[in-house]
């Protein structure tokens, strides 16, 4: 996990979360591509190099939006329950034994102990809490002009992602990458997205 104090003003933040669930069989080197680019994040960030990492992480999610199965977004603009959105993101992915610091597993997955072994997918989730600017009203603009019937087209998650390349980082208060499983060789099967837990995701259209 990404996490970044800018000193903003968190009664005014607002949340923006994005999870897509990427057929890993269609290029094997997503995770790598994506550990790349995170492995080379220093630990003190500057909000120009959090801009550049997550515009080119948005190109790498645009390409493979067409093989993105299932996913889920929201927008918050409600400043008191932005920050607890944020942190349950964070506490339910790090409950799947996810390493916050890297991405990666805590410890090797016992396929004995699966429904099925199929590894079939990956999921990436991006997280952030703005600062109610510019950045963030953009956002929720947008969210807010998404008719129900779209929330899961495609094109809405390109529209989405697209924004995001655009977040001013000097407004950003934290922000969260992971990467689902952490290895390079593990991935979730069809059934595994069918378990308690993952009921809130819906397929993309």
């Amino acid at each position: 996990m990404f996490k970044a104090l800018f000193g903003a003003d968190e009664d005014e933040s607002g949340f923006v979360g994005l999870q897509l669930v990427i057929l890993n069989s269609v290029e094997d080197n997503i995770r790598e591509r994506i550990h790349s680019a995170i492995a080379e994040i220093p630990s003190e960030q500057s909000a120009g190099q959090k801009w550049k990492f997550y515009k080119e992480t948005s190109e790498v999610l645009l390409e493979l939006l067409p093989f993105a199965e299932y996913g889920y977004w929201d927008v918050i603009d409600n400043p008191q329950t932005a920050e607890q959105e944020f942190n349950q993101w964070v506490d339910d992915i790090d409950s799947s034994s996810i390493d916050q610091e890297t991405g990666g597993a805590t410890e090797d997955w016992n396929d004995t102990d699966r429904i099925d072994t199929d590894k079939y997918y990956i999921v990436v989730s991006i997280l952030f809490l703005l600062q109610q600017k510019k950045s963030f009203k953009l956002l929720n603009e947008f969210a807010e002009s998404v008719e129900e019937s779209a929330i899961n087209d495609r094109t809405t998650y390109s529209s989405l992602i697209q924004r995001i390349k655009q977040i001013d980082f000097t407004t950003c208060i934290s922000d969260a990458i992971f990467v689902m499983p952490g290895n390079d060789t593990d991935g979730f099967s069809w059934a595994d997205m069918r378990t308690e837990g993952w009921e809130y995701i819906k397929p993309i259209f």
